[in-house]
Order: structure tokens, then sequence, then C-alpha cells
């Protein structure tokens, strides 16, 4: 966070003194003092609005400002400058169109801060609410370097999901002016106002944005972390030459705020998502939960059932997998009591799953020794698409007992059963006989593979990937001779059960977990229509959470920061 607050280095400013003269206030509380800090309300019996002002050694350096509407605005003055009033900050979250009301502040002087906490509605229409907020922040002044900084905690909880119905969440608003080729008190045109530029700061770096050049500016940079900088300028405007009463020039100062999203975040190597887990099993009872996990029902001989040499196991009549320590045991033994074959399992997750931003599936497992060869063990998403009895998509993990140092992936897009793409990989450490954790990241334009979190396999350009929904399967079987570098003439049916070989594939967990892509971003607007009017707040700088997220709760670290300009006297 102070990252984004050092890269926001450059100057703001807002209207000078839009509602803040406490001379024509109708009443003032007593000061109340702890050694530097101390803080005043004053209530505007005309406007209708409270502000509490923050002091350093009775330098009043910031305005909490609530309106006739219960609307929060916060206004810093880290400058000499009388009139040097500039950007606002409007902290609190609204839907579009939203009127900004109810909301609630209290501050509370320490010997080293001023401790500000706030509250309030997430504001839906002219009336309605969306949900709730809160925000605590603690003030600081340094009058040497003429700036203010603030640290804190912003948390939002919404009454549902945002859609498409409800609009992108605006986090804040931040309220500035820029003015284009109008008079100067030296004599030109040119531009100025409360603003000169914004830079804003996020993941992947930094840009800026001048109102004039794109009016409304909302760039698609999903992002953890946004800092917004608004720069401050000298405001020179020759009012009296558009014809309206004079006002003095003024040093603007900047304004930078600062979020950072607090969520759980996926791995390095997988990327920048917010997990939510769908399922996580540990296996901690005596056979895998049938609740979870099904077997397959036995229909006909051509029903997917029976595969290479295989028959798997079916309902009603096959047991779930027995669970023994913690490991699910998913097993192939040489005598099957259904008919001479090979006897495998394959096991699958009952609920399927749609790509949506992203998947991330991760099971941890190894081959049970002894693995002889002849022996493949699968760890795969799959569905068979709706009419075809070939055409299918399949995102695999593959352990063939003929190459015990190596992992094959495979995907299929649409396509019939058969080859497929196959790759082998080499492990890194160890077998297929060690413990391993594997992982398909499955995107909507990409689909990954990782072993021990360690990228493997990429797949972008084939045509097409894998839609879905599918489902995550994982089993052992014995393929056929069609099947030549996993198969072995060796490893036979069994023709009693006495003689029967049970091998496995244990299992120790599996996880699935659907991925959000972070949903912050940058949004600003211009209105060109009062580009030359000094008293109109014509910047709106509205950082937004795309509606797309399915999360309802947020919370953010923040950083405030307001600085005077560098050649105010």
């Amino acid at each position: 966070m102070k990252n984004l607050l050092r890269a926001l280095s450059f100057f703001l400013l807002l209207c000078a003194t839009d509602g803040l003269r406490a001379e024509e206030a109708n009443s003032t509380a007593p000061l109340q003092r702890v050694l530097d800090y101390k803080t005043a309300t004053v209530r505007n019996a005309a406007d209708k609005q409270t502000e509490t002002r923050l002091y350093y050694q009775d330098r009043h350096f910031v305005t909490l400002i609530k309106d006739r509407n219960g609307a929060l605005a916060i206004r810093p003055h880290p400058g000499n400058d009388v009139n040097g009033w500039g950007s606002t900050w409007y902290p609190g979250p609204f839907l579009p169109g939203a009127i900004l009301r109810n909301s609630t502040v209290s501050s509370r002087v320490t010997a080293t801060n001023v401790m500000v906490k706030a509250a309030g509605i997430v504001n839906k229409g002219t009336r309605d609410s969306f949900g709730t907020w809160t925000m605590a922040l603690s003030f600081r002044f340094d009058p040497t370097a003429k700036q203010i900084s603030a640290t804190g905690t912003y948390a939002i909880k919404l009454r549902g999901s945002l859609s498409e119905i409800t609009g992108d969440l605006n986090l804040c608003k931040i309220a500035s002016n820029y003015l284009t080729e109008v008079p100067l008190l030296d004599g030109t045109t040119g531009d100025t106002g409360d603003m000169s530029y914004v830079q804003v700061t996020d993941d992947f770096g930094s840009y800026g944005w001048t109102p004039p050049e794109q009016p409304a500016f909302f760039p698609q940079r999903q992002t953890f972390e946004l800092g917004v900088g608004v720069a401050g300028q000298y405001n020179n405007v020759d009012t009296a030459a558009q014809g309206l009463p004079a006002i003095f020039p003024a040093y603007k100062p900047t304004l930078q705020v600062a979020y950072s999203l607090q969520v759980p975040k996926t791995s390095a190597e997988v990327g920048d998502f917010i997990p939510q887990t769908m399922l996580s099993d540990t296996f901690t009872g005596s056979s895998m939960s049938s609740s979870v996990w099904s077997l397959p029902t036995w229909v006909s001989p051509t029903d997917g059932t029976y595969v290479g040499r295989t028959q798997f196991r079916c309902r009603p009549k096959a047991r779930m997998p027995a669970v023994k320590n913690g490991t699910a045991r998913i097993l192939l033994e040489t005598y099957n009591p259904t008919g001479f074959s090979l006897y495998g399992t394959d096991v699958y997750v009952k609920r399927a799953i749609a790509a949506g931003q992203g998947v991330l599936v991760t099971v941890v497992a190894k081959a049970e020794t002894p693995f002889p060869r002849g022996l493949v063990g699968g760890i795969f998403l799959y569905t068979l698409k709706n009419g075809s009895d070939t055409l299918h998509d399949e995102i695999d993990f593959e352990l063939l007992s003929n190459q015990p140092d190596r992992v094959q992936t495979n995907i299929y897009g649409n396509e019939p059963l058969g080859g497929g793409h196959p790759e082998s990989h080499p492990f890194t450490v160890g077998s297929a006989t060690d413990t391993h954790t594997y992982q398909i990241l499955w995107l909507p334009d990409q689909i990954s593979w990782f072993v021990d979190h360690e990228l493997i396999r990429t797949v972008t350009t084939q045509s097409p990937l894998p839609t879905g929904p599918m489902v995550l399967h994982i089993n052992l079987w014995a393929p056929d001779a069609g099947w030549g570098e996993a198969f072995d003439a060796n490893l036979q049916p069994a023709q009693t059960a006495s003689a029967n070989q049970a091998y496995a594939l244990l299992v120790d967990s599996a996880k699935i977990e659907t991925l959000e892509a972070p949903p912050m971003i940058f949004g600003a607007m211009y209105d060109v229509n009062s580009s030359k009017l000094f008293s109109a707040d014509n910047v709106g700088i509205t950082p937004l959470l795309l509606n797309s997220s399915t999360l309802k709760q947020f919370n953010f670290a923040v950083d405030f920061q307001s600085t005077a300009l560098p050649e105010e006297p």
C-alpha cells in the first residue's frame, strides 16, 4: 500500500471554499484538545450540514462534512493558502445513479492522531439501500512537509450479489474541477482548475488520465490494489473576465487514495484470482462420501463402464471406495466377481462445474507400490457432449505404470474419444509412487497443468478448448493393446478370488475451487459541458467493483494522503 502512495507522487486540488466558511456557521462546539491534536464541530443551519474540523496545533488541516442528506465528504487542507481547499473525497460506496445519503461520522483525539470512524448504507437509487459499510481512519499531519496522511480499513457488506441489473459498485467518489481554455489572471488563456491530471497505480503498473483527452475513461484492468492520485495545480482562472465574481488564485493540493482488497488469493504460479471452494475432501470417514462422490451406473456393455480391459465397479451393487488413515483407495483388482476381466474403479464428483471465470482442481495422490506395468491412474475433468456417444471435453493427468518417472497430460475439446493431444513430462522429484500435488487450471481461454505447484504445460491455441461443464473423475484401470505405450500383456485377470491381486491409487485430498478475477477497476468521467465553470465539480473519479463479482463482502486496507504543492509559499 505504501508503494502505491509513493508511486502517486504528484499534485491535486478542488474548489476553494464550497460550503466550508466557518465564519458563516451558526454554532460552534468547544474545541476538544489532547496534546497537539484537537477537533471542533461546526453546524451550519442554513445549509443543514455539519462539519468536523481536525486541527494540529491550531492548524485546520481536514474537514469532515456531513451534508443535509447525510452524505460524508472529506476535504483536505495541507498547505498555508487559505483558499487551498482542493478535491473532495466521498468515501462511501454507491450504485449507479444513487443519491449519497445516510452516513455517520465520529472522531476521537489521541496524542498522535485523530481517529475517525464512519459508517453508512450502500446507496441505491434515491432512497434504497443495497448494504452497509464502515471505515476507520487514523489521520496525522506533518506541518513541515505540509502533508496529511491517514491509514485504516474499509468494509462493505452487500445485501445481495452484484449483477448486470445492479450495475458496478462505486467504491467512492473523488470530485474535482478541471477548466479548459479559460481566461487566466496573467492575461492569457489556458487550462487550470483544482487538478491537472490523475495518476493511477494498479497490479500491472501505472498510467495517467487527463480529463479532456478521454472524458469517459474506464480501462478494464482488474486489480487487487488500486491507487488514485489526483494532482493539484495553481488555480488562476480569471472569473471576472468570464463575467462572474472575482476569486483569488489558489494553490490546490494533491489528493491520493489507495485501496488494497483483502481476500485470499491463489498461489503466484496459478495467477491472480480469488478462489472460492466448491469441494474440499480430505477423506475423514471409512469410505468416500456418497453425498459427494459417485460410481457409474451400469446400463449396457457399451455404456462406458467397460474401458480397455477393465470393468469399472458400478452402482447399485458396488460399494464406495474405502478410506484408510485419511486416504481414499481407488482400486484395480485382477479378479472381477461380475465377469472375466480386470476390475477397476472410476469415481466422480456428483456436481458438474462450469469454467466461469476459472476453475482450479487440486488432487494430492500417489500410486501405491507395487505399481505393475499395464496400469493407468487418471485424474481428469470430463463430459460427453449432448446427444453424442464420442464427442467430449476432457482435461487429463494420467499416471502410466509403464512410465513411472513421468506424468502424461491430455486434452480434448469437443473431440471424439481416442488419442487426443497427449504430452509426457518427467517428474522433477520422485516418481508416480511418490505423493504429488496435481493441479488443473481451467480458464475460458487457457488450460494449464501443474505438478507440485510447478507449471508443466499450457494450452491456449487449440481450437476449441473444452467448454464444459465437466465433472472431476479419479480412476484406475488397464488399457488394451490399442494403447501400446500403456499396455502390458503380463497383467491378466485372475480366474478365482483367491488369486486376486489388488493395486491402488491413493488419494489424500481433492479440492475444486471456482476462480474470480480481481473485481476492482479505475473509472472516471469529465463533464465537458461545464469545462469553463470554476464552481462545478466537473470531474468524478470512481474506482469500481465490477458486477461480475459474486462476493458479497469486501474488506480493504486504505491509505489516504494529501500534500501541498511544492511551489506554494
